[in-house]
This record gives structure tokens, sequence and C-alpha cells, in this order.
């Protein structure tokens, strides 16, 4: 069975692909919704494409609903760092940068590099992941509003609504906290690893369930060093000869 290679550009609104593996590249767009997912499954059904490689930037959130489709297709899918693109479409003296040629840069470095499959979390992990994330913006949302506060506003107007914002903020905050302690607690992985966790001195609950939330699976990684620099702590030298000494 013929192996075909699938680059996907992913933007917010739509995404471009380019196929490898016949006579030609094939080229294609469709909008970024289940729509358009569907119709990429007709495309490639279209071209009796049968065996594929798909993969894809890991850029903001506007991938993921799109991998979790084709993986449920049964198609292979790898996500990879963005980074890794740029270097390879360096490599080969890419010059032009448009979405369907990102796409088609994304299918060259599939073929050649042959990136890692992606696996997507279980339901539980991404719901987690959502809900600590909110957490965290509802907690940004509300230090604005203590600062705006405390800038010196004098309408009695405006500082009551911003201490009713605040007083609202807080028990969304407190809500959605205590729920990530019911949600975590009700997943048996989810559970054993929040009180691995929390055998560790320092971790508490909040931390616990961010770390579960970001990392998910630690056993990816198998050495300290790989979490380290997945979680950007690690730095990275810049030396050169005698002129270069670049800060870490």
């Amino acid at each position: 069975m013929k192996q075909f290679y699938l680059g996907i550009d992913v933007s917010k609104e739509a995404f471009s692909v380019a196929l490898l593996g016949g006579q030609q590249p094939d080229r294609g767009q469709f909008i970024n919704d289940l729509e358009g997912y569907e119709r990429l499954a007709g495309w490639l059904k279209k071209r009796q494409v049968k065996r594929v490689h798909a993969c894809m930037e890991a850029t903001n959130r506007y991938w993921e609903p799109l991998a979790l489709f084709l993986h449920k297709q049964g198609l292979e899918v790898s996500v990879v760092n963005p980074k890794l693109i740029k270097r390879h479409s360096q490599s080969i003296m890419q010059r032009n940068k448009t979405d369907p040629q990102d796409a088609l840069t994304i299918a060259d470095y599939c073929l050649k590099q042959q990136p890692k499959r992606w696996q997507p979390p279980s339901l539980a992990y991404r719901e987690l992941r959502e809900m600590v994330r909110h957490v965290s913006a509802l907690k940004s949302d509300r230090t604005r509003a203590l600062n705006r506060k405390q800038s010196g506003l004098g309408n009695v107007t405006v500082l009551t609504a911003i201490e009713a914002q605040i007083e609202f903020l807080n028990r969304q905050s407190a809500d959605l906290e205590q729920r990530i302690v019911d949600h975590i607690d009700q997943d048996p992985d989810l559970k054993q690893n929040k009180e691995l966790l929390l055998s560790i001195p320092g971790i508490g609950n909040t931390t616990a369930a961010v770390f579960l939330a970001e990392v998910q699976d630690v056993s990816r990684c198998s050495q300290a060093k790989q979490l380290d620099a997945y979680a950007g702590l690690t730095p990275g030298q810049r030396q050169s000869g005698s002129s270069v000494h670049g800060r870490p």
C-alpha cells in the first residue's frame, strides 16, 4: 500500500493541506470546523489515499480538533514544534511563506524526518487542562480589576462595579477550583498521580492540578532533564570561537 504524507498548516479560520506521494504534490484548503474536516476526509478518499501520515504544527490550539478527528479516522498523526518546521524551511532554502507553501514544507518535513506519532490525551486530561487554564485566566482578570480599583479612582459607581466584578471572579475561581479537585478525584489515573505529587514537600492541590494538566504523563520523559526542557527551564549555550559569548 502506497504511503502518502499530508502537511497541514492550520489557522483560526481555515487550514491548507499538501499531499505528497503521487506524481505531483496535491493541494487543498478547507474551513477549520467539523464540516471542513469531513471535506478533507472526502478529499483524501477521492484520491484513493488509504495510508497517510499527517503532520501539523503545535500552534495555539487551532490544530487540536483536527488532530483528534484525523486520529479517530485511523490516520497516523504527528504534531511538531513550529521551530522544527521553520528550521526545515531554512534548510531547504525556502524563500516564500504562504499557507499553501507552509503546508508543503510540513509535508516535506514529515516525509524526510518521519516524526513521532502523536497520541491524544484522554478526555479527562483535556477537560482538566481547560479548567486549569480558565482558572488562571480568571485570576489574571481579578488581578487587573484589583489594580484598577487601587489606581486612585474616585467615582463611587465605578468602584462599586469593580468590587462586584472582583466578587464575581472570586466566586467563579473558588467554584472552578473545587470542580477541579472533584474532577481529579473521579479519575483513577489523575487521582493516583495527584497523590504522588502531593507526597512531594511544597506541592499542593493547585500546583498538582497545573502539573497534571500541562505535563499530563510524566513517564514520557525518561530523564529529569527532558522535563526541565519541556518546561522551558533549561538554558541553552551560545558560544562560538573567541568572539561569540551569548547569554544562556
